[in-house]
């Protein structure tokens, strides 16, 4: 798809972007609140749940990741001198 095409981290590892990590995980929370919600009748608390899930699910793609990767290659680590550093490794490595 497009999203590896969109978007463009300096740094490719997540050990060094701990913005990025947390809403990873709040990524994968939404994966599997979608899945178990799909595995639920169609009523009153689960029809919202899986809307608000469905919402935080493509607000990440939207707008979450694009923004953080903005703020994590303009003010991130990789500016510092020792980011730099992990930064030329990583991309002598690849």
């Amino acid at each position: 798809g497009a999203v590896p095409i969109a978007q463009k981290p300096n740094l490719r590892s997540m050990e060094f972007r701990p913005s990025s990590r947390f809403f990873f995980w709040w990524f994968v929370s939404c994966c599997f609140i979608l899945g178990w919600i799909g595995s639920q009748t169609a009523k009153y608390p689960y029809v919202e749940i899986g809307q608000y899930a469905s919402f935080f699910y493509f607000f990440y793609f939207w707008f979450i990741a694009p923004i953080v990767i903005y703020f994590e290659n303009v003010f991130g680590p990789a500016h510092l001198p020792i980011g730099k550093l992990i930064l030329q490794a990583s991309n002598f490595l690849v």
